[in-house]
């Protein structure tokens, strides 16, 4: 039995949506039971994420469109001597048709996506960077703000899912929080119209 269409057009079974949400302990037990990762979705993808499979990485895919081949940025931690990828995110395509376009995230090495002239606001709240901050700043400042493109990362599930386990307690809290912080996002973005 297939999946309902998820991630816009992509109709995905859910390894894929595993995959995609990259949740490692489901995917283990959906394979543990007879999942295949070969069996394509509808749009012929299959549910493996990019090499290596980090942070940084997997999201300069997703923001520039290109692989890692491509994009350069093997690392994920922050790194100055590192400098900016090196080809255009979709923040810098957008800015170029007039738009706003707005980061707001738990995790400093995001930075390196900031190129020049791309974001109109660049959010890294400071001491606290959990999803809690993260939407905190976002309801402060989407009033004024308006993006018309918005990247929000929360780092807390992934952080307890390495400190603790992907099925621990801490990590079930850690989505809880994700939950209410979203909360505070649906709630500025209906206040701001």
């Amino acid at each position: 039995m297939e999946a309902p269409a998820v991630f816009g057009s992509v109709t995905s079974a859910p390894l894929a949506i595993a995959a995609l949400e990259k949740n490692v302990t489901l995917a283990q037990l959906l394979m543990q039971y007879g999942a295949d990762p070969n069996t394509p979705t509808k749009d012929g993808s299959t549910p493996y994420t990019i090499v290596p499979s980090l942070t940084l990485p997997s999201h300069t895919s997703m923001l520039t469109g290109v692989g890692p081949q491509v994009h350069q940025v093997l690392w994920n931690d922050y790194q100055t001597n590192k400098g900016l990828v090196k080809v255009p995110t979709i923040f810098s395509l957008a800015k170029q048709r007039g738009l706003v376009t707005a980061m707001f995230v738990g995790k400093e090495k995001f930075e390196h996506l900031v190129l020049p002239g791309s974001l109109d606001a660049f959010e890294w709240p400071q001491p606290a960077d959990d999803a809690r901050a993260v939407a905190k700043v976002f309801a402060e400042k989407v009033g004024t703000l308006k993006p018309n493109l918005c990247f929000i990362h929360f780092r807390d599930p992934d952080t307890a899912g390495h400190k603790y386990g992907g099925a621990s307690p801490e990590k079930v809290r850690a989505l809880a929080d994700c939950d209410a912080a979203l909360k505070t996002i649906q709630d500025a973005i209906a206040a701001a119209g």
